[in-house]
């Protein structure tokens, strides 16, 4: 169960759009661990890039370090009943600093691919920042994207990324 006050969903505006009870039963439909050297996934195929790979660097995650080819391919299925639900595309990720210098943000946007359809974020764009050294927990509300059966979610990592970018969980949730 989640508790209200833990959950922060980008791309719903607060009081519109959804609503998210601790009451409500959530639950994962997939889900990928990238902490350990042989990626841990539940309820989905997972397929990594080029230059995407295990690196315990940042606390035991995957890291992407070739822009523009790096990239993370999860297929799974969705089934009937939960695609009228609200569902979440869960990540703990990260930004590398620039030179390793704290306070010095690097830039390593990614982009999500949905069903072949780029997704956009809540910001208008079709590109996301961590912007954070350290990891950092978001959750994108991706339902207009999924459909009832097999669907795939592709996280690319941008051409004009100047630092690595770094992956520790993937997560689709509904609820």
């Amino acid at each position: 169960m989640v508790a209200v006050q833990d959950i922060q969903v980008k791309g719903i505006t607060p009081g519109e759009g959804v609503t998210l009870n601790a009451k409500r039963d959530t639950h994962e439909i997939f889900g990928v661990d990238f902490s350990q050297p042989r990626l841990s996934a539940q309820n989905a195929e997972v397929q990594v890039g080029p230059g995407t790979g295990y690196n315990n660097y940042y606390k035991n995650s995957f890291i992407m370090n070739y822009s523009g080819l790096s990239f993370i391919d999860a297929k799974f299925n969705v089934a009937g009943g939960e695609a009228g639900q609200t569902l979440l595309f869960d990540m703990v990720h990260l930004t590398s600093m620039a030179n390793g210098a704290a306070g010095i943000n690097g830039y390593s946007p990614i982009n999500i691919t949905i069903n072949g359809k780029k997704y956009v974020f809540p910001d208008g764009q079709t590109t996301y920042d961590p912007v954070d050294g350290n990891y950092k927990h978001d959750r994108f509300e991706v339902s207009n994207y999924l459909h009832e059966g097999e669907n795939e979610i592709r996280i690319g990592f941008e051409r004009d990324a100047t630092t690595n970018y770094w992956i520790q969980s993937l997560k689709l949730i509904a609820g």
